[in-house]
């Protein structure tokens, strides 16, 4: 910590891209100079007191960063109180230095103004670098602008610049946020979409919905469920979305509750009515007061808010009249003149209503009451009705409290928003069923985005497979549609982790796009009448409005063409033998947690990275358990996250610390030899390869480039970082080919890419994308075959050794030789492939492939 610390001003800055550019050094080189100088000198004098005092304050503000975990040094932030020491050591030297201009006779004025102006040149010279490297480098570095937390920054200043005190639902990404909370300093409410969206409950005052870019998509929903409301999409200045804000006044709150009421004057509801107005409830007394001289007729439209699945009772009183109401267009109940009662299972959530009046000479009375599973007997008011457009719209979903969509739903609603919704814990499935409404025939795609798995079936036929247990993935199917209403299911499940369900389409003519909740209906059967909404076809979005920026230079294309990206379907499918397979989720003997990388040696024994037991496992070649070394920590032999290792040709195990950001190395059976690569400045490494010369290959995620180092852990090769073509995609693994040539696979973009010894583009390919943690993986077979574990996709992908396809094996599962989250992979001399299973808590052989 002490090396790393002291270097961090001249040589390899803080990785931390909040405090600098990421391993810059801290200082400019002129200040650099300046301040090892005057430190030096202070140390030289250290028995005199104004020295003394510079040494004594910077041991004790230094220690605060010395003197902490290892993962963390260097860091900025901590000694921070070294700045003014700094440019007091740099004056310090200057003084000195005019000390001895004038020991050395030059005290004469003409002499002293030019020491003054070579002093003023490079102060200026100082300041105007800096300034260079502040706002053109480091203020438009994008990691340096993401590291500041500009979304959350940004809805904090939304919030502190509104007046009044509105009500404001936030969704939870933003709730708890630091810099949401200082610089807003507002009250807020986590925001659940599926049950606050239209709001259920009366405020008071105007209402803001604090979004997510990523919920852009919801635009429309939205502006369909609240017409009265403005949607604005905040940017930053080269035009990123930051936040979304959806504001509600008041009077469209208020003017949401009740039924549109028409009045018309005789038997007959045409033409333009007598009166119109808004009533809070089906309750009136007209023995005095009728709204109109009798005889008249009336209707009221609107929304019905069911409070949750169950048995409701409704009762209709008519005097001096008939009237009925009908539900989603079907009839309810009618009284003529009298009382009528019917019972009906609802789920919760939003019905169609809809209620009319015809009177006789001498109305009197008009009520609607209903019970419910948590309510006696009461009149329907304006807490359950609603003159929202829209509302009645979407799916009828079923929740479950298991994985399978078995048993009884614990929850059943109607979903406006098909999303995961947060009533149950993990597992948990839902299933949504009801129509679709297809506004002309032709060919339409369906898909989801999905984490975990989903599927899509209309008119009984599966379109839309995305089934298994993975991350955020897409996936679509066709099918031909007449025109009109059709059945539509679907179903989404979670496992645990990230939860995400989006359904998409792609109509005749149209874009793909999240599917408009118009289209959409929570229905078992179209009641007679029902219009098919029309095809809105939306025409694209203009282009943010830019603040004007210096252009950037395109980095240099690569020497050679990249071959054509080959996909997922280009690859058969190979059955290998399984050999065997052990481990399940604990720490005991056979036991792992979140297992990642692996190794196989000469011998083809199996070494594990066990990284959340913080330990190295050891398999024979038949998977027998052999031994296991470290525990949790950061010293030697201690892991904090162990994340991947090889076997060197010696026979030793090099084990990468993605916390720690070092490499250790043991012998076989778990003896500490060495540590080293902390000095590199590592930011989060999840891959490492060997190469016949016992050279290391990292790579360093975070830091988004490719290492290479001598066996003693020196810096050979750099290939990537955050201006280059190679890196922004987050490398996860190296591996290196018998002939020498490097593959690196980026996570967050799903390229794979092939290099020469010096890291010149050769090529490069579409593997699967997955997450910085459950991410792909790389190895090379003793025919240089390249095997890349494909996470989300619970397979291996093989390729030739120039990217050609060769084959694909296993599958998402639970079953023998399938996989949940497939991440280390390794080959043996003889060919056998070992797969390490992280979310399934083991490790599996397989046969050769031939």
């Amino acid at each position: 910590n002490l090396r790393k610390t002291l270097f961090m001003f001249n040589w390899k800055g803080d990785a931390a891209a909040l405090n600098n550019l990421p391993g810059a050094p801290l200082l400019d080189a002129v200040v650099g100079v300046l301040f090892v100088l005057g430190l030096a000198y202070a140390l030289r004098h250290l028995l005199r007191p104004l020295p003394f005092l510079y040494v004594t304050w910077f041991i004790a503000v230094a220690s605060v960063a010395v003197l902490s975990v290892a993962h963390e040094a260097p860091t900025a932030r901590r000694p921070i109180g070294l700045v003014p020491l700094i440019y007091l050591l740099a004056a310090l030297v200057i003084d000195q230095t005019w000390q001895a201009v004038r020991r050395a006779g030059w005290r004469d004025a003409p002499s002293q103004r030019v020491f003054a102006g070579a002093l003023a040149l490079l102060v200026v010279g100082v300041g105007i670098g800096n300034a260079r490297t502040y706002f053109l480098k480091q203020a438009r570095d994008p990691s340096v602008l993401f590291a500041y937390s500009p979304s959350e920054s940004a809805v904090g200043h939304y919030l502190a610049a509104l007046e009044d005190d509105p009500y404001i639902l936030m969704t939870p990404g933003y709730t708890h946020h630091s810099a949401v909370r200082f610089i807003g300093r507002r009250e807020t409410t986590p925001l659940n979409l599926g049950q606050q969206v239209p709001l259920r409950e009366e405020v008071g005052r105007d209402l803001i919905y604090v979004l997510e870019p990523v919920d852009e998509r919801l635009g429309p929903l939205f502006q369909q469920v609240y017409p009265g409301g403005t949607w604005r999409v905040h940017r930053d200045s080269v035009g990123r979305a930051l936040f979304i804000s959806f504001e509600v006044p008041q009077e469209t709150l208020t003017a949401a509750h009740g039924l549109a009421g028409r009045y018309f004057q005789g038997t007959e509801m045409t033409g333009a009515p007598a009166r119109a107005q808004k009533d809070e409830a089906l309750d009136f007394d007209w023995t005095a007061a009728p709204p109109l001289k009798p005889p008249f007729a009336a209707a009221w439209e609107g929304a019905l808010l069911v409070p949750r699945y169950g048995e409701y009772r409704f009762e209709l009183t008519a005097a001096g009249g008939r009237a009925r109401v009908l539900l989603d267009g079907q009839l309810l109940l009618e009284a003529d003149n009298g009382r009528a009662e019917a019972q009906r299972t609802l789920a919760g959530g939003f019905y169609g209503f809809a209620a009319e009046f015809i009177a006789g000479d001498a109305p009197q009375r008009l009520r609607l009451a209903w019970s419910g599973p948590d309510f006696e007997w009461r009149t329907v008011g304006a807490g359950a009705l609603y003159t929202l457009p829209g509302a009645t719209n979407g799916l009828v979903g079923s929740y479950y409290a298991n994985p399978d969509w078995s048993g009884t739903p614990a929850l059943i609603q109607r979903d406006l928003f098909i999303l995961p919704n947060n009533p149950l814990h993990e597992p948990f499935s839902i299933l949504w069923k009801g129509k679709i409404a297809a506004p002309r025939s032709g060919t339409y795609r369906f898909g989801t985005r999905s984490d975990d798995g989903s599927f899509v079936t209309v008119d009984g036929q599966l379109v839309v497979d995305n089934g298994g247990v993975h991350g955020s993935e897409y996936r679509e199917g066709s099918i031909q549609l007449s025109e009109g209403f059709h059945d539509i299911e679907v179903r989404y499940f979670q496992m645990g982790g990230s939860r995400e369900m989006q359904l998409w389409w792609a109509p005749p003519g149209g874009s793909q796009e999240i599917i408009p909740s118009q289209y959409l209906f929570p229905l078992e059967e179209i009641p007679e009448g029902l219009v098919l909404p029309e095809l809105v076809i939306t025409p694209p979005p203009p282009p943010p409005e830019r603040v004007p920026v210096e252009p950037e230079v395109a980095p240099p294309a690569p020497a050679v063409q990249p071959p054509a990206v080959s996909r997922a379907g280009e690859f058969p499918v190979l059955e290998l033998e399984l050999l065997w397979q052990v481990g399940r989720c604990g720490s005991g003997k056979a036991e792992f947690q979140m297992p990642r990388g692996v190794a196989v040696d000469a011998i083809g024994d199996v070494y594990v990275a066990d990284a959340d037991n913080h330990r190295v496992v050891r398999l024979s070649a038949e998977g027998e358990p052999l031994l296991a070394w470290g525990q949790e920590g950061e010293g030697d032999g201690q892991f904090v996250e162990p994340f991947d290792l090889v076997v060197d040709g010696q026979g030793n195990v090099v084990v990468l610390d993605a916390v720690a950001q070092r490499l250790q190395r043991f012998t076989p059976e778990g003896k500490f030899l060495a540590a080293f690569g902390h000095d590199l400045a590592f930011y989060r490494p999840r891959g490492l390869g060997v190469d016949a010369q016992d050279n290391f290959y990292v790579a360093d995620t975070g830091g988004v480039r490719l290492l290479k180092l001598s066996s003693e852990g020196l810096r050979l090769l750099q290939v990537g970082g955050p201006e280059e073509e190679i890196g922004p995609g987050q490398p996860t693994d190296v591996a290196v080919s018998p002939a020498g040539d490097i593959y690196l696979v980026e996570a967050m973009n799903g390229l794979l890419w092939w290099l020469d010894a010096s890291g010149a583009v050769l090529g490069r390919w579409a593997v699967g994308q997955a997450n910085t943690l459950d991410s792909p993986h790389l190895a090379v077979g003793p025919a240089s075959q390249v095997y890349v574990t494909d996470p989300e996709g619970g397979r291996v992908l093989v390729f030739t050794a120039d990217g050609r396809p060769l084959s694909q094996f296993g599958s998402l599962g639970d079953g023998p030789g399938q996989f949940r989250k497939p991440v280390g992979i390794a080959v043996g001399p003889d060919g056998r492939v070992v797969v390490s299973d992280s979310h399934a808590c083991r490790v599996a052989a397989f046969g050769p492939l031939k």
